[in-house]
């Protein structure tokens, strides 16, 4: 599943609606927020708007797939697993 496909959510392959099976997501990086991690949204169920998905070590406008660590009922927390785009404002470490 790419980033380009209207499905947020992907689980080996297959598209997965429930919150509590999915391991990956491929989100879009929207802001940062208190404590340095960025932000993104999983897309919006019958209840109205998406749950918020924290995701650490990210910059606003990155696209990247993540792995969910801790569901919660308003949001979820995942770790980076890959940086598919980097945003423009994504700075390499320098080699000092």
């Amino acid at each position: 599943m790419t980033l380009g496909q209207s499905s947020a959510f992907s689980h080996a392959g297959k598209v997965t609606l429930g919150w509590n099976r999915i391991n990956i997501l491929d989100l879009t990086i929207e802001k940062m927020i208190y404590g340095g991690a960025g932000i993104g949204r999983l897309p919006a169920g019958d209840k109205g708007r998406g749950k918020a998905a924290f995701v650490s070590f990210t910059v606003p406008g990155e696209k990247v797939r993540a792995s969910v660590e801790e569901t919660k009922p308003g949001f979820v927390r995942a770790t980076a697993e890959e940086i598919v785009e980097p945003s423009a404002r994504r700075i390499e470490p320098s080699s000092t």
